[in-house]
């Protein structure tokens, strides 16, 4: 791969995407469900269209391999529905919803 060659050293970048596919942390979707069999079909569908859509998860590894240091990675929990039990995820999801489908 060429080096990068439009930063200027001290620069920095930022790639911002969604993890996919998605995950949850209360076992609320079991393994068998119609959803975990789409987002499986969307992930084998994207890569064999050449348009992977499970690439965030790799985004520091490749931007290590590129040139770049002291490269940060952090990861957020973004709900997309007002499920959550917690008072703060359920708010963060309701935004989500409006954001996604307004």
């Amino acid at each position: 791969m060429p080096p990068v060659v439009n930063l200027a050293p001290g620069g920095y970048i930022e790639a911002v995407d969604y993890n996919y596919p998605f995950r949850v942390d209360d076992n609320s979707v079991p393994p068998n469900s119609a959803l975990k069999k789409w987002a499986d079909l969307m992930l084998k569908g994207c890569a064999k269209a050449g348009r992977p859509i499970d690439v965030a998860q790799t985004f520091k590894q490749r931007l290590e391999d590129a040139g770049f240091t002291d490269v940060v990675e952090t990861v957020y929990k973004w709900p997309g529905n007002r499920w959550p039990k917690d008072k703060k995820y359920k708010e963060l999801g309701k935004c989500i919803l409006v954001v996604l489908w307004v």
